[in-house]
């Protein structure tokens, strides 16, 4: 990513920097600036988002199932009240 400020240089003064990343998929890796600091240049790397473990599956399908047949029995539940 690259940075350049171009408004008044003869009095414009800013100031960039990279920060810490909150996650690790982001890794500054390199931050460089010109000689009259205007221009900076940061490089990074962009890791991919880890896929969820293996055994989460079944159990978010079992999760999935249950609350399917709660929602019916509950839903049966209230037809009978009702008769």
């Amino acid at each position: 990513m690259t940075f350049r400020n171009r408004h008044h240089p003869d009095r414009g003064v800013y100031l960039a920097n990279a920060l810490v990343p909150q996650t690790d998929r982001v890794e500054v890796t390199a931050q460089r600036r010109d000689a009259d600091q205007r221009e900076l240049t940061i490089d990074y790397v962009l890791r991919a988002v880890p896929a969820p473990p293996a055994w989460w599956l079944p159990l978010l399908g079992g999760m999935a199932a249950a609350a399917a047949r709660s929602a019916r029995l509950l839903r049966q539940g209230v037809r009978r009240v009702r008769s």
